[in-house]
Formats: structure tokens, C-alpha cells, sequence
């Protein structure tokens, strides 16, 4: 039962540390336009979209949410694309001036039980307290787990011949997989927006998305929800095929003007932002610098200097190194 409770709470949380671009991910809506059918902080599930039809409520990118993703239901497909309106709207997005939805440009649909969307209450204000607190959170438990085995004699020594372990070890092998863990959320959890624009020779010419006309540069504003203030942790973007030029911060959201250099060749463009949050354990201009090289640089080394601290606090909680046995690991369910 430990275990299952244990995997629950792991894929729990990967779902919701998974960017809304992933194959499947949890996600909550931040305003009302889809009440009551999905209230504002309502959390659903994001399953791959097969053959989307009318009726379905789908995520995708831009629309009414900005330049990340919206979650509408498609009222009408048409030639130009889908049609999207949110439920508790009272036009639809496209006679409100947003483009047309292409469909390489839904990234999947609200998973649902009996034509209804299966939603989990309120799930948004938990995120953002997670999202958050995440690294304190995280560090609190693994030195609760500790402690608490320290304190009901996970020292002492038991009969019955168990192969005895190492608890430096232990702890060791726990730091380790504490700074995977949490590397990885910070790699993959990001928030991240693609932008499509149609590279032009000419710029009157007719497209599903935004014209730069060839040879010539374009710069363009990426607006996130606002973030949740944290002291411990600190918010970098990155872009690929552009570049940040300005950051705004304000109580609507996080704004990046970000501009695209001169392309030469017509077709589609795609820029990527992606916002992460790392351990505040270094200046905010060297955490930049080191995302700026690679994020899972910069995941890596402030991650790890989290994770050297707890080894360190840890060790003072252990004290002496002393044997563990696999019967006392039992106890908490994590041998068999």
C-alpha cells in the first residue's frame, strides 16, 4: 500500500512538473472562460489529441491565454482552421481578431469521462504553492524521513543475519538521487511558448501566422502568467531561434520582448521561450549566465549546491557512520 501511495505521488507530481507540450501532463486553467465547465484553478489532464472534432475541448498554443497556451472547446472547423470559443465566453476567439487554430498547433485535449472533463478543484493553487516552495519543500521531507529513522533506532544493530549498509552510504545514494530529482524538474518543468511566424518575400501576402518579411529582423513581446514570488528560487528564460532584449515584471504577468534575426529563406519560423526556476543559491546574473550556456548547466550546479547542503546537514543529523540493515529499510518500504 506504501508503495502505491509512494508511485501515486511520483507520477503526480512528473505530470505536473511536465511542460504542457509533453504527450500527457496536468495543468489548471487561470481565469474563468471555460467555468463551470472548467472553474478558474481547476486542474485537468492532457492526453495526446487524435482526430480532434467539434465539441472537444483542446489545448493549444497562443489564443485568449497569450503567447503560452489556451484550453477552449472548438465550436466549428472551418477552411482557415478551428474555431475555439471558452464556454463561459460570449464570442468565440476568432471573432474576437485571434487567428485561426491550425491543428499542428494543438498539442493535445482534456482527458474526460463520459463527455465530461475529468477536473481536480482548486489543483492550481496547490501547483503554485509547490511550484514555489518546491526545493524547500523537497528538503524538508528527505530531513524529516532522516530524522525520523534516526530517532526510532534506525541505528541500532538487529539480528538475524540482514546484509548490513552503510548509512553514509545510504545518505550518499539519496543526495544523489535527490539532485537527479530535482535537475530534472527544473529541466523539463519549464514553461515554455513556441511562437510560428511565415517568412515573406512579400509582407501583404496572405498566412495562418504572423508575416516577418525575409531579410528584415522582427521583435515581438512573450507575455507569461504572473509568477508566483519566491525567495529561494529565481526565474531565467531562455530563447531559441531569438533573442531576450527586455524583461518586463507586473502584477498581469512576466513580459519578454524577444526579437527574431533577419531569415532569408520564406517558410515557417519557430521561436521557442522557455522560463525555468532555479535555486536562488547564486547571483540572479550568474544563474543567467550559466542557463544561458545550457539550462541543465545551471540545473546542475544549483541543484547540486542544494543538494551538497543537505548532505552535509544531514550528515550532522546521522551522526557516526553506522550500519543499516535491509529489515529497517523494509520498515519505511523502500527494499525488499
Amino acid at each position: 500500500m506504501r508503495r502505491a501511495l509512494v508511485v501515486l505521488l511520483l507520477v503526480a507530481a512528473a505530470l505536473i512538473a511536465a511542460p504542457a507540450s509533453a504527450p500527457v501532463s496536468a495543468t489548471y486553467v487561470y481565469s474563468d472562460s471555460m467555468s463551470p465547465t472548467i472553474p478558474e484553478n481547476g486542474g485537468f489532464l492532457i492526453v495526446p489529441a487524435g482526430d480532434v472534432h467539434t465539441g472537444e475541448i483542446v489545448l493549444f498554443e497562443g489564443g485568449p491565454g497569450g503567447s503560452g497556451y489556451t484550453a477552449h472547446r472548438i465550436v466549428e472547423e472551418t477552411p482557415q482552421g478551428f474555431v475555439t470559443k471558452g464556454d463561459n465566453n460570449n464570442i468565440a476567439d476568432q471573432r474576437a481578431g485571434y487567428p485561426y487554430v491550425q491543428r499542428s498547433e494543438i498539442h493535445g485535449q482534456v482527458f474526460g469521462v463520459g463527455g465530461s472533463p475529468l477536473v481536480v478543484p482548486q489543483l492550481g493553487l496547490v501547483v503554485q504553492f509547490v511550484r514555489a516552495n518546491e526545493f524547500l519543500l523537497l528538503g524538508l521531507g528527505a530531513l524529516a524521513f532522516l530524522f525520523s529513522w534516526r530517532t526510532d533506532g534506525g541505528g541500532s544493530s538487529r539480528s538475524g543475519g540482514d546484509r548490513p549498509i552503510s548509512s553514509h552510504r545510504m545518505l550518499a545514494l539519496t543526495a544523489i538521487a535527490v539532485l537527479v530529482g530535482l535537475t530534472t524538474v527544473t529541466t523539463v518543468g519549464a514553461t515554455t511558448t513556441q511562437m510560428t511566424f511565415s517568412i515573406q518575400d512579400d509582407p501583404a501576402a496572405q498566412a495562418p501566422a504572423p508575416i516577418i518579411e525575409a531579410g528584415t529582423s522582427h521583435t515581438v513581446n512573450a507575455t507569461f502568467s504572473p509568477p508566483a514570488e519566491s525567495p529561494i528560487t529565481t526565474r531565467v528564460a531562455n530563447a531559441r531561434g531569438a533573442r531576450i532584449v527586455d524583461r518586463t515584471l507586473k502584477e498581469s504577468g512576466e513580459t519578454y520582448r524577444v526579437r527574431i534575426p533577419p531569415q532569408q529563406e520564406v517558410g515557417q519560423y519557430h521561436a521557442r521561450i522557455s522560463v525555468r526556476r532555479y535555486p536562488a543559491v547564486l547571483p540572479r546574473g550568474a544563474t543567467r549566465a550559466l542557463a544561458n550556456v545550457h539550462p541543465l548547466l545551471a540545473a546542475l550546479i544549483t541543484n547540486g549546491i542544494v543538494t551538497g547542503a543537505f548532505y552535509l546537514v544531514a550528515l550532522l543529523v546521522l551522526g557516526p557512520d553506522v550500519p543499516m540493515r535491509s529489515s529497517e529499510l523494509r520498515a519505511f518500504g523502500l527494499w525488499r
